[in-house]
């Protein structure tokens, strides 16, 4: 019998009382219970809190965890693992009269109990025909039973199961997601526990691997290095970027996953290799892996994107350029406007209307907008229907505000399915003959080749974007291959128009980007451009947290003084290079709700603690909502009635049941990474040696490019020279248009 992981010192078999909060995303739960066959429940009541999966009232459950003081709400059972009784060990009666069995009420649980017994389990799975022998069931309720007990019968081994191994509840939701059956799960984790770490996020290699061990699976086994393998492959894809590993590094990556043990991960044992090199192969048989020439080894998905979007590009190349001669519509659009555009200007204005794909980049200030509205003018109707599209729903709202145009995400333009494909694709073409894409530096390979398929022959790319930002968050480099690729005609803007002669945001954030500290402007001598050092504060031997205590002083009160000259706190954004910390996002909400949304009754709901007036932010895509990752809304109503929160987002009122609270974040501070896509009239980011993991140039660079018309950087002098004088992250491993000439 398979060993499950070390178990908690405390046990309590007990009663679920009545449920509090349960999110249905995450499996997490506040409840009260008492032990069971108490004989006064009132009196031995507690709270506990965890990942159980939804539970209902009167149903049993086996507890293991510790006891734990709350500074609110006071003694808690806190919940590490749980089980649910045996339905063969007389479990089945309390889920039956749980309630969630549809059509099945205490009255009839009994019944059906008192006829099949402990055997009641088995009648349902393999013979349920016999229930029709229990007087009130009928065929139509017999099927709604029998579906509402697969669905749920299965959902309570899943979560049983696997939280005897330390997987917690919202990682259970994604397993439950994953496969339809719930037993198909079960099935993955007795047969191939590693296919967790291919197919979920959250479990990883290393939690797979634990579990195989336990179920039996030895140190050699193919399906350990095939997951190995295939997992050294994803976390390169998603967590560096990388569409692909050269052969060695993938070698070398897979032995230390198979040897954590060893000091050196350039050293093989003679057998590891030659397991390596077996199940390389098998994968590759198997069309799970690609290698090509030079030894790029990628996954499957992958190489497919990179490949697909390459051929894409190419063709749109390859047509013919359309008979436009606008240089007369350009000249008389810089007279009716009163402007003269710069050499540069005119080229990227001129320069897409004779390709297939066009791209412009240049930093803040260089008038990319100004590109956009003077392409847009002079085009007129000649060049048919154009679509203006970004890859954040903030980056296409300022495209629209900018340009006075509709622009939509690109999910949107391409017609999202629910999160499953789109409406647009290489067998539906969109009627766009003109497609202009903002912040083209987010794009990755997966996202740019569904945009690509969905061209028609004919039509043509504009790319704009700035290739010194932080790169997409997946895999790929397409901006930078494209620049890098002679055959992609672009324009480079590098004269700087929107200054003043004492403006110094795009002047510092030029200064970050070529690593020269020496000539960035700190002397706060400037209409929009200013230093908080904490260095004069704190004593040279200070500890990291009394520095972060002191970059938070710092913060209040930028935030108190530039809502005291006029910003509101709608123009406030912090931005932060970590979620974690005294100077990450989590922490700086926490701080600046009492600053910009003060005299309100804050509420718990689920891990959330929010109050009307709060600026959110949706953390993932919800697509039956449409909303999207990084939209920002305010929170209108907490309804606690109906148990649900309203969200408005630019005019629309969005409904959230406090299950799905999670997919909301408090938004007065956010990553720099989320900010990517948007301005806001004024930024404040902290730059503290306590994130030096995180000091990159094009990070800090990124940061203050989000800013319109204020920057203030709070922090050490140290830090800011460290992260400006780092060179940024390794390249990413791409080959698209690495041929073409």
């Amino acid at each position: 019998m398979a060993q499950s992981a070390p178990r908690p010192e405390i046990e309590i078999t007990s009663t679920v009382h009545s449920v509090v909060f349960s999110n249905g995303e995450t499996g997490y739960s506040i409840f009260f219970a008492y032990p069971s066959g108490s004989s006064n429940p009132a009196r031995d009541r507690f709270t506990a809190v965890g990942s159980v999966g939804t539970l209902r009232d009167k149903e049993r459950v086996i507890l293991r965890g510790e006891w734990g003081d709350h500074p609110k709400f006071g003694r808690q059972f806190r919940i590490a693992q749980f089980e649910l009784p045996d339905f063969k060990a007389g479990g089945v009666l309390p889920f039956l009269e749980s309630g969630y069995i549809k059509g099945v009420g205490p009255a009839l649980a009994k019944a059906i109990f008192a006829k099949f017994g402990d055997k009641t389990a088995e009648i349902f799975d393999t013979d349920p025909e016999q229930l029709l022998t229990v007087q009130g069931i009928g065929k139509v309720k017999l099927e709604s039973m029998v579906e509402s007990w697969r669905e749920h019968s299965g959902k309570r081994e899943v979560l049983s199961e696997f939280s005897q191994y330390g997987i917690g509840g919202q990682t259970i939701q994604k397993i439950l997601k994953c496969w339809e059956n719930p037993r198909d799960a079960i099935k993955v984790l007795n047969t191939n526990p590693y296919l967790l770490a291919w197919k979920i996020s959250g479990v990883g290699f290393r939690k797979a691997d634990e579990i195989a061990q336990k179920k039996g699976f030895g140190l050699k086994h193919p399906l350990r290095v095939q997951a190995a393998i295939a997992y050294s492959l994803e976390e390169a894809a998603q967590k560096n970027g990388h569409c692909f590993l050269h052969r060695e590094v993938l070698f070398e990556d897979v032995n230390m996953l198979l040897n954590p043990e060893l000091p050196d991960r350039t050293v093989f044992q003679p057998e590891d290799v030659r397991l390596i090199n077996a199940e390389l192969a098998t994968l590759i048989d198997k069309q799970k892996v690609v290698e090509k020439e030079g030894g790029r080894m990628y996954l499957s998905s992958v190489y497919f994107a990179e490949s697909r979007l390459e051929q894409n590009l190419l063709t749109l190349l390859s047509a013919p350029a359309p008979a436009l001669q606008p240089a007369k519509e350009l000249s008389e659009y810089e007279q009716e406007n009163g402007i003269t555009l710069h050499d540069q200007q005119r080229a990227a204005v001129l320069g897409p209307l004779q390709c297939g794909v066009y791209v412009i980049t240049g930093g803040p200030g260089t008038g990319k907008t100004t590109i956009i509205k003077a392409l847009l003018a002079i085009l007129g109707k000649d060049a048919g229907e154009i679509s203006l599209t970004a890859p954040t729903g903030r980056a296409a709202k300022r495209m629209a505000e900018s340009t006075g145009k509709s622009a939509q995400t690109i999910h949107r333009l391409l017609g999202v399915q629910g999160g499953h494909g789109f409406t647009y694709t290489k067998d539906n073409r969109l009627p766009a003959d003109l497609v202009i894409v903002d912040e083209a530096s987010m794009l990755d390979v997966f996202l740019a080749k569904s945009l690509t398929d969905a061209l028609k022959p004919g039509a043509r790319l504009v790319l704009l974007g700035d290739v010194d930002q932080l790169p997409s968050v997946s895999a790929g480099a397409v901006l930078k291959d494209l620049l890098a690729c002679p055959r992609i005609a672009r324009t480079r803007l590098t004269k700087i128009y929107r200054q003043s002669p004492n403006s110094f945001i795009s002047v510092n954030a030029q200064a970050v980007i070529g690593g020269k500290i020496g000539e960035m402007n700190l002397t706060n001598n400037t209409d929009d451009f200013f230093w908080m050092g904490i260095d004069h504060c704190c004593a040279p031997n200070s500890s990291p947290f009394e520095r972060t205590a002191a970059i938070q002083d710092k913060i209040r009160r930028a935030v108190l003084r530039l809502l005291q000259v006029g910003y509101s706190s709608n123009d406030i954004q912090v931005l932060s290079p970590t979620y974690a910390g005294e100077a990450g996002v989590n922490k700086l909400n926490s701080i600046l709700q009492d600053i910009l949304n003060p005299g309100v009754i804050r509420e718990k709901i689920g891990a959330q603690t929010l109050s009307v007036g709060d600026r959110v932010m949706q953390l993932r895509n919800n697509y039956d909502k449409d909303v999207f990752n990084g939209d920002q809304g305010r929170v209108a109503l907490i309804n606690h009635q109906e148990k649900n929160i309203d969200v408005e987002f630019d005019g629309r009122v969005i409904s959230y049941p406090f299950n799905d609270a999670d997919e909301l974040t408090l938004a007065y501070a956010i990553t720099i990474h989320k900010a990517q896509g948007s301005e806001s009239p004024a930024i404040i980011m902290p730059v503290t040696t306590a994130q030096y993991m995180m000091l990159q140039r094009n990070l800090i660079y990124t940061g203050i490019t989000r800013a319109k018309r204020m920057c203030v950087l709070v922090g050490e002098k140290k830090a800011l020279s460290i992260a400006v004088r780092a060179q940024n992250t390794k390249p990413r491993n791409t080959h698209l248009l690495a041929t073409a000439i």
